[in-house]
């Protein structure tokens, strides 16, 4: 029989401590998905109480309404994190999210291709910077904690380094099923009951305090395109280190919304009847945008 030293047993315990500390939970800005005209622009933003905590919103983008905003003030020296899901849903397999952050001093990542729908509400006195989808959502890097010795090649954030991994499709239990072509880069989450393939994870570096907006999209082209389609995706974002803090209340919602059950199309409710998602007015069946 082994018997662990007392020096291992202290090791297995500050291992356990630091991977329930890393596995954070974002704080839900609306109580479900949210759809149409509300936060669909800088004017309707949803406006963010803390961002110096790791914060969430589900999407459904609709052909008339594909983007989505959110507003909050930024402390000086502030370093954000803006990330990117997907539901795991097989007509939308396809889909990437991208993003903007507008704020002052802002430029880069190649603002200059950014849809014009979005150009044309950036601030006098703001600029913009560019997060692109990642077309590539099958690479790896190998030494990773993912399965085969992989994890997402994109991922910047250290939580997201340790919570994400690349798999197949054995790992979504609550998805409906079906034959992924690649493995992906994916989330498991266990008590909402959802699978999510994770499709953006990036760090931008504030240049001011103050007002700033970022819109996330899900870009036509899979890079900074305009939206060419409905889909479903998840807005993840905050401080780096995605921090914990569940205080405020959540944002109004619209009549076009979805539950958490509807926007996921788990297995569990797929076979129709009264528990089926056809989502009504949010539904985003994956078609072409009119």
């Amino acid at each position: 029989r082994f018997w662990a030293s007392p020096m291992q047993m202290l090791l297995a315990k500050a291992l356990l401590l630091y991977s329930t500390c890393l596995v954070r939970a974002h704080f839900q800005l609306a109580s479900g998905a949210t759809a149409g005209p509300r936060y669909a622009d800088m004017q309707s933003a949803l406006d963010v109480l803390d961002i110096t905590r790791s914060q969430s919103a589900d999407r459904v983008a609709l052909c008339d309404h594909p983007f989505f905003w959110v507003k909050f003030m930024a402390p000086p020296n502030y370093k954000l994190m803006v990330g990117g899901v997907v539901p795991v849903i097989e007509r939308f397999w396809d889909t990437r999210v991208a993003a903007a952050v507008i704020g002052p001093g802002l430029t880069g990542g190649e603002a200059a291709k950014l849809p014009q729908a979005i150009q044309d509400q950036v601030p006098t006195g703001m600029g913009a910077y560019a997060i692109p989808g990642i077309p590539d959502q099958s690479s790896c890097l190998p030494g990773g904690g993912g399965g085969d010795g992989c994890t997402c090649h994109f991922l910047e954030d250290r939580v997201s380094l340790f919570s994400y991994k690349s798999v197949g499709a054995e790992a979504a239990p609550f998805a409906t099923h079906f034959d992924w072509p690649t493995k992906r880069c994916h989330y498991h989450e266990e008590w909402a009951g959802s699978d999510m393939w994770v499709v953006q994870d990036k760090h931008v570096e504030l240049a001011a305090p103050g007002l700033h907006y970022i819109v996330f999209w899900p870009p036509g082209d899979q890079v900074l395109g305009p939206p060419t389609a409905t889909a479903k995706f998840g807005a993840v974002f905050g401080d780096v280190g995605q921090s914990e803090a569940f205080h405020g209340a959540m944002a109004p919602i619209s009549d076009c919304v979805q539950t958490h059950n509807q926007f996921n199309e788990n297995d569990c409710h797929a076979g129709g009847g009264e528990a089926d998602a056809g989502g009504g007015e949010a539904d985003a069946g994956g078609g072409e945008a009119d």
